[in-house]
């Protein structure tokens, strides 16, 4: 059965929860028109985070790779880029505060997103849902994330990118990942 892999992070900065874990762990298994959804809950650690991914794309060889996160924005942001920059404002859950570093030292300044992100606009404003789109992702563990996974899937046919998703968890940004995953699954099933 083809798969999707959709990541989450854990909580970090002191926050007891983070919507994109709970996202990725409810979505587990789930079944979207034949393709079954894989979940994983990722590290908020600089390099174990895309380690963790990347093994999860190995093992799954998925025809897509949604990363989420969560933004203290009240509505759903489709990032559009990756920047190779580390800079973070916060140590992250193990105390890593890179400062103007590369997240990697021989690659391009940004990549985009290869995610569907019109239709996903599209379909997720016609469902109601409160969506824009992003330009920057950060310079977080997200971005570090969404960079290294842009850098490693260029090329390869698979669709990936990254999803901010609110702070505040409500059933109506489930079922929008739902409407994003099902954009996904239809662009790449079109190709």
């Amino acid at each position: 059965m083809p798969r999707i892999l959709l990541s989450g992070f854990a909580p970090f900065g002191g926050c007891s929860h983070n919507p994109s874990q709970r996202i990725a762990k409810s979505l587990h298994g789930y079944n979207i028109g034949g393709v079954s959804v894989v979940g994983c809950v990722l590290p908020v650690v600089r390099h174990r985070s895309w380690r963790v991914l990347k093994e999860h794309i190995e093992k799954h060889q998925p025809m897509a790779v949604i990363a989420l996160g969560q933004s203290q924005r009240a509505e759903i942001l489709l990032e559009r880029t990756a920047y190779n920059q580390d800079h973070y404002r916060i140590a992250d859950n193990e105390g890593n505060q890179p400062r103007n570093e590369k997240v990697i030292a021989a690659a391009p300044e940004s990549y985009p997103t290869t995610l569907p992100l019109n239709h996903m606009l599209t379909e997720l404003q016609e469902a109601g849902r409160s969506v824009g789109f992003s330009d920057d992702a950060g310079r977080f563990v997200c971005n570090h994330l969404f960079f290294q996974m842009q850098h490693a899937l260029q090329g390869r046919g698979v669709p990936s990118g990254f999803v901010h998703l609110p702070f505040a968890y409500a059933s109506w940004v489930e079922k929008s990942v739902l409407t994003a995953l099902h954009s996904v699954i239809q662009d790449s099933q079109a190709m």
